[in-house]
């Protein structure tokens, strides 16, 4: 599971809070600590504290300590909150990169509709807790009540890919 904030532990190194993940899972191992390290580009910050690090930093730590532990689904709750376009373009990088790397199916519950299109095969949509559409990124981006609800009126015809 990768929450919308990483919830590292602040008195922890970065490798210290990935073992500290490991050491109370109970996931299949198929991962580990050096190939999701490797894959998210984190080696560089290791021996930081979770303070000096970007928010995009922070993510990616958190998405190595969820991969770390071998999990056979990732569910990841709105990585991209409170980020800056560069880090938002960087995380969906990583996140497209694991989906290639590992086949692991990732939920993504992400209110950035850009952020979606870009990430998902399959999509969801729902509005005050109803499915109102599922289909695919264009299937989506082409339903009229998923542009009403999220992409503005019907004449909207941008919606990021």
């Amino acid at each position: 599971y990768v929450f919308q904030e990483a919830s590292l532990f602040p008195h922890l190194t970065v490798m210290a809070n990935l073992r500290y993940g490991m050491k109370r899972s109970r996931g299949n191992g198929a991962w580990g600590f050096d190939q999701a390290v490797e894959l998210l580009g984190i080696t560089h910050l290791l021996d930081r504290k979770p303070d000096r690090l970007s928010g995009g930093e922070r993510q990616r730590v958190g998405i190595a300590r969820a991969l770390a532990v071998g999990p056979r689904l990732l569910l990841m709750d709105e990585p991209m909150a409170g980020m800056n376009t560069e880090e938002k373009e960087d995380l969906a990088r990583f996140i497209l990169d694991v989906r290639e790397a590992k086949r692991i199916p990732i939920v993504l519950v992400e209110h950035d509709m850009g952020a979606v299109f870009r990430l998902a095969d399959r999509i969801s949509t729902l509005v005050f807790g109803k499915v109102i559409a599922s289909g695919t990124p264009e299937e989506i981006r082409n339903h009229p009540e998923v542009r009403r609800a999220y992409l503005g009126d019907e004449e909207h015809e941008g919606a990021p890919a």
